[in-house]
């Protein structure tokens, strides 16, 4: 078993690395606060299966990937992917109103649209298979603040991103599976400064890079192994 922390502040600024792995299985928690606002990504790898919850707190307003709360209003995209089968629900309550969308894929050979506009207000959710292979989009504009969740499947290699723009905020998640590998990469830019958390596990091994440019300045790369003879760290400022 070994377990990882790295530490970062800067000002107000905090960002707070855990990685810890027990008997091959990875669980990583980044949360990074800048000036009173939270984001916080949950990555848990238990054989093979991943799941990812990204939960970002931006000027009191809450947005979890797959769940996202603005302004009062609420959308959830919950996607499963279990032994190769994958089962994607979307529940989006605005104003009171509720649409749901559930697209269930086992060895499955499916095409949905689904567009719903309610009270000037539209979601699309497109799903497209085609020969095993899967694309999602999800696109969601609630007040003239728009989500975006792109999920896609291609030969057993899956990439999701996750990007959210609230108030003009803009937050960004891509995690990208290939061969049993993984990479995650959290991009997150709060009025104009910007904090990037980039965790890639290649056989077993783990490397991470946080990297948090703040009113123009970059600072603390840190890149680490599975063990601490394999890690470094590098302070950088312009």
């Amino acid at each position: 078993m070994s377990s990882i922390l790295y530490y970062f502040n800067s000002n107000t600024t905090t960002a707070h690395v855990v990685s810890s792995e027990i008997a091959g299985q990875t669980a990583h928690v980044v949360s990074s606060e800048i000036a009173g606002q939270t984001a916080h990504v949950v990555s848990s790898e238990i054989a093979g299966q991943t799941a990812h919850v990204v939960s970002s707190e931006i000027a009191g307003q809450t947005a979890h990937v797959v769940s996202s709360e603005i302004a009062g209003q609420t959308a959830h995209v919950v996607s499963s992917e279990i032994a190769g089968q994958t089962a994607h629900v979307v529940s989006s309550e605005i104003a009171g109103q509720t649409a749901h969308v559930v697209s269930s894929e086992i060895a499955g050979q499916t095409a949905h649209v689904v567009s719903s506009e309610i009270a000037g207000q539209t979601a699309h959710v497109v799903s497209s298979e085609i020969a095993g292979q899967t694309a999602h989009v999800v696109s969601s504009e609630i007040a003239g603040q728009t989500a975006h969740v792109v999920s896609s499947e291609i030969a057993g290699q899956t990439a999701h991103v996750v990007s959210s723009e609230i108030a003009g905020q803009t937050a960004h998640v891509v995690s990208s599976e290939i061969a049993g590998q993984t990479a995650h990469v959290v991009s997150s830019e709060i009025a104009g400064q910007t904090a990037h958390v980039v965790s890639s596990e290649i056989a077993g091994q783990t490397a991470h890079v946080v990297s948090s440019e703040i009113a123009g300045q970059t600072a603390h790369v840190c890149l680490f192994g599975d063990s601490w003879a394999n890690s470094s760290c590098l302070s950088l400022r312009r």
